[in-house]
């Protein structure tokens, strides 16, 4: 008698443990892959997300202060997602138009421009042309509220036989009046013209 409810007793945790460990084997890893097929989907999002903020063939153009025009093209550019109204380009060229004179012509490696109130910073291998002007730099910071173009680092200036080498250049857009410096008092901006012969 006691042989056959220890029988019985054996029998019933048998089956409790078989059924414990086909638990554990398929419901388990089901719920696993779910939560895999999850954070894969939602790696996806992340992934599309990037990729919709990125932008081809960027061109903006806005008029300011009358009849003049402010174009700004690039390549590629990205959206800040926390500010939609700033796009950071990459391979920029930008032209400004002015009703009384010529043309400014703007290139670099990257810009970071806000299509609200067109202020552009411009960094990497900076080239301004105006007329015979030419200046070079590693960064700008161009404000149409301000008409101020203001450039800084490694700054070259070139124009017929005179070079000029300066730490700071600030020109007013309107008046293109232009202001040099170098950011230690103690240095003075390098200026170097040609003779006839081309030397200097």
């Amino acid at each position: 008698m006691q042989k056959k409810i220890f029988l019985q007793i054996s029998l019933f945790f048998l089956v409790l443990l078989i059924i414990f460990v086909t638990f554990n084997k398929y419901f388990r890893t089901t719920e696993e892959n779910q939560s895999s097929i999850n954070s894969l989907n939602d790696n996806k999002k992340i992934s599309d997300e990037k990729k919709s903020k990125l932008i081809k063939n960027i061109y903006y153009i806005s008029t300011y202060n009358g009849d003049n025009v402010y174009e700004i093209m690039s390549d590629i550019g990205e959206i800040d997602l926390e500010n939609p109204s700033i796009i950071f380009m990459k391979d920029v060229t930008a032209k400004i138009t002015f009703a009384n004179s010529e043309p400014v012509h703007i290139t670099s490696k990257y810009a970071k421009y806000n299509n609200e109130n067109y202020e552009t910073t411009f960094s990497k291998n900076i080239l301004v042309k105006y007329v015979d002007h030419k200046i070079r730099a590693e960064e700008m910071r161009l404000s149409m509220e301000e008409n101020l173009a203001t450039l800084s680092e490694n700054i070259f200036y070139n124009y017929s036989d005179i070079e000029l080498i300066a730490d700071k250049v600030e020109i007013d857009l309107l008046t293109k009046d232009s202001k040099i410096f170098m950011d230690n008092n103690y240095k003075k901006v390098e200026i170097t013209k040609k003779n006839k012969n081309g030397d200097y």
